[in-house]
């Protein structure tokens, strides 16, 4: 291992003592307020830096799927218990836990991911927007009364899904993961997530806090592990009531069959827009009035974030 590789890992496992996830086998769920490590096959998660290795933990598995499901049916019924301004409360408060952590978190992402230092910073700071904004909707969402032209009672009203299974990917772990829990909640829902097998951590790491600033135990666990064995037990799993998926066309299309054999609504975001790198001559750039030097950090964000411009 190289100086540089070495340097990576002993900052990541640093960073993994700050939360509370180091051990042997890191401790890479978060289930019924308990972290846990996975029983499965090792994943290897690889420095993108130099190609090593960078750490290894085990994949959740259908057991741990089992269990963070039963979990959630229990978080939800306590959650549907307070009124919706209370809930409402919960989430705001619960962004206390982050408080002070803000930076570990960023480098924890910006060390398992690869990414700016720059843009984990801002994901963290995404986490914060979104649930203080779905805080406010807890007690904003009515049913309403058709008028009929006849004596009968004609109503709409918004009833909770229950548990809500989350698939998130790795270019934005952070911020997907309060993009689909922060709503599902706010709704009155439990969630399952499970992050891109590439980047596990920091989810944990939101989950925990979160909790640790309010929110009920079992209302968000997350589950750590490969699309084939983990991912399939989530979306097969009967305790779950909606899929949420942002991802590739080909993940997608599997997720959406499984969510229609049991007849599961699915939301899919589903990406298909490869970068393109557009090399203008000079004679070019005169014509169009091009500065002779490209923005190359921003074609540089373009290639990473996987986006045209």
């Amino acid at each position: 291992m190289n100086a540089l590789s070495q340097h990576a890992s002993d900052h990541l496992t640093e960073l993994l003592e700050v939360f509370g996830l180091a051990a042997a086998t890191p401790l890479s769920n978060w289930i019924n307020g308990e972290l846990v490590a996975g029983k499965g096959e090792i994943i290897s998660l690889i420095n993108p830096a130099t190609g090593e290795t960078l750490v290894n933990y085990r994949d959740a598995g259908a057991v741990l799927i089992e269990r963070a499901a039963q979990a959630a049916e229990r978080g939800q019924r306590e959650w549907m218990g307070l009124t919706a301004s209370e809930r409402g409360r919960r989430m705001n408060a619960a962004l206390h836990g982050l408080e002070g952590h803000e930076e570990a978190l960023a480098q924890l992402e910006s060390v398992v991911a690869g990414k700016p230092i720059r843009d984990c910073r801002a994901e963290v700071g995404k986490v914060r927007e979104m649930f203080e904004y779905y805080a406010g909707w807890c007690d904003k969402q009515h049913g309403e009364v058709i008028p009929v032209p006849t004596s009968h009672l004609n109503y709409v009203r918004h009833v909770a899904y229950g548990v809500v299974g989350q698939i998130t990917p790795w270019n934005a772990p952070m911020f997907t993961c309060a993009w689909q829990l922060a709503p599902a909640i706010a709704a009155g829902n439990a969630a399952v997530l499970k992050p891109s097998e590439l980047t596990p951590f920091s989810s944990v790491v939101i989950a925990k806090l979160l909790e640790g600033g309010g929110l009920p135990k079992g209302l968000i666990n997350i589950v750590n592990g490969l699309g084939k064995t983990t991912g399939a037990a989530l979306t097969d799993h009967p305790a779950i009531s909606k899929l949420v998926f942002v991802g590739s066309p080909q993940s997608g299309r599997m997720i959406a069959e499984a969510g229609a054999r049991r007849l599961v609504p699915s939301v899919l975001e589903l990406g298909a827009s490869p970068p393109i790198s557009c090399l203008l001559m000079p004679s070019s750039m005169k014509r169009w009035r091009v500065p002779r030097r490209p923005s190359l950090p921003r074609l540089a964000r373009a290639v990473w974030q996987g986006r045209a411009y």
